[in-house]
C-alpha cells in the first residue's frame, strides 16, 4: 500500500482483494494514549518512529498486562517464506507459524522475536485492562502487499487521509467500484470481543 507508514487508533488484517464499507476511521496526533479497554486480543499500529518500542520485546514491557504480541506482514514480492511470529511476554519465547522459515525476524537483534517496521500492525493479547503512551514521529513510505490469499496486519498512519474503509481499500490498489472488490477483505478487530468485524 502506498502512502505513509504505521500509526493511527486502527489496525486492519488485509487479505488481498476486498470488499469495504464506509466506517470511519479516526486520525489521532501524537503522543496517543492507546486504551485496551478489556482482557482480549486488539490490534494495534505504532509510528515507524517509535520513540521507545523496537521489537516484540520492547513491546511487551511497554504495555502493563500483555500475554503476547505478534506480527504477519510480507517482506517483498520475491520471498514465499511466511513472515509470522509470535512473542510470549511471560515465557519469554519466540514462536514462527508453520510456514515461517526462520525463527526469528532477520535483520532484527539475535535477542529479538521480530522488529518493530514500516508498515506492520501487531496483534496484542493483555490479560487485564491496560493502557500505554504511543510517541514517535511518522515519515511516508511505501507498502509492498503481495497478493496470494494471505494476512496481512498492516497499519494506517495516526495523522492521515484515509477517512474510510473505502479509501483504504482504494490506497491498497483495489478496483474502485462495485460492493465486492474481489480478491481480498479487510477487516478490524472488533473492541473487547477479540473477533474480527466485518467490513
Amino acid at each position: 500500500m502506498g502512502g505513509q507508514r504505521p500509526g493511527l487508533a486502527l489496525l486492519f488484517l488485509l487479505n488481498l482483494g476486498f470488499a469495504a464499507s464506509s466506517s470511519i476511521v479516526a486520525a489521532a496526533s501524537l503522543p496517543f494514549v492507546k486504551n485496551l479497554a478489556c482482557p482480549g486480543t486488539y490490534w494495534i499500529s505504532l509510528p515507524d518512529h517509535s520513540a521507545n518500542i523496537r521489537t516484540a520485546e520492547d513491546l511487551c514491557a511497554a504495555i502493563p498486562d500483555a500475554i503476547r504480541v505478534a506480527q504477519r506482514f510480507p517482506l517483498d514480492l520475491a520471498s514465499t517464506e511466511a513472515r509470522d511470529w509470535t512473542y510470549d511476554c511471560e515465557g519469554r519465547t519466540c514462536t514462527r507459524s508453520a510456514l515461517t522459515l526462520s525463527l526469528n525476524e532477520p535483520g532484527c537483534p539475535a535477542s529479538a522475536c521480530f522488529c518493530v517496521n514500516p508498515g506492520e500492525g501487531f496483534e496484542v493479547t493483555v490479560s487485564a485492562p491496560s493502557s500505554f503512551e504511543i510517541a514517535g514521529c511518522e515519515s511516508r513510505d511505501l507498502i509492498t502487499l503481495p497478493p496470494g490469499g494471505k494476512n496481512y496486519l498492516v497499519s494506517v498512519p495516526f495523522q492521515t487521509n484515509l477517512v474510510s474503509w473505502n479509501d483504504l481499500a482504494i490506497a491498497t490498489g483495489l478496483p474502485t467500484t462495485g460492493s465486492s472488490r474481489a480478491p481480498g477483505s479487510i477487516c478490524r478487530i472488533a473492541r473487547c470481543t477479540s473477533l474480527p468485524a466485518a467490513t
